[in-house]
């Protein structure tokens, strides 16, 4: 078993155990003055945000993929120290850049340079997304007329197959079987039901 504030921290342990060890966690993310700029969100000329995450290696690449392959030689951007120094500036060139174009051609642009991006997706379009189907986060659901798929548990464990997605229980829907499981008979079952102590069918129906 588990709770919900157990999963949060947990979630969250990285920091947590930075704290519990005297640390002091990053503030929060700016993305104009961002600690990296090559890891940062920016968005492109049809209004989409999108995250680019590479690193100062695949700098070349990146300058190319914008159309300004001459700030390989920018001294602002010749090491590590130089990124950190200038993300501010790196940040400001970078969204000047991506919003010339729609996010269509920077995906295909990026990724034929090897250099990772994804799209910020609405939970419109990540409900749609065939990778969440393909990958079984995204699972069918039986027994709910006109709705076909849910969000499966993320929780897996080898060599135990997971029970297929099924709708909830309606209210009392298991009332005689877990009666009759902690030892009550049919008669006290009806006598119970007589007595309005648990919902017949038409009050469980009713509510």
């Amino acid at each position: 078993g588990t709770s919900l504030l157990a999963t949060g921290v947990w979630a969250t342990g990285t920091l947590v155990a930075g704290a519990l060890a005297g640390g002091t966690p990053f503030e929060l993310h700016d993305r104009n003055v961002p600690v990296n700029a090559l890891t940062n969100p920016y968005r492109t000329a049809d209004g989409r945000w999108f995250m680019l995450a590479t690193s100062s290696a695949h700098w070349p690449a990146l300058a190319r993929a914008i159309g300004r392959p001459e700030l390989r030689a920018d001294p602002r951007f010749a090491d590590i120290q130089g990124f950190a120094k200038n993300a501010a500036a790196l940040s400001e060139l970078l969204d000047t850049a991506f919003r010339t174009r729609p996010f269509a051609h920077w995906q295909d642009v990026l990724t034929r340079e090897r250099i990772t991006v994804g799209l910020i997706q609405t939970p419109e379009e990540a409900a749609q997304d065939p990778q969440l189907r393909e990958n079984d986060v995204v699972v069918p659901l039986e027994g709910v007329s006109g709705l076909d798929y849910t969000v499966s548990s993320p929780v897996n464990l080898r060599g135990v197959p997971k029970v297929p997605a099924r709708r909830a229980p309606d209210l009392g829907e298991h009332n005689d079987e877990i009666l009759g499981e902690l030892g009550f008979g049919p008669a006290e079952i009806a006598a119970l039901r007589a007595r309005g102590a648990i919902p017949g069918t038409t009050e469980a129906e009713a509510a």
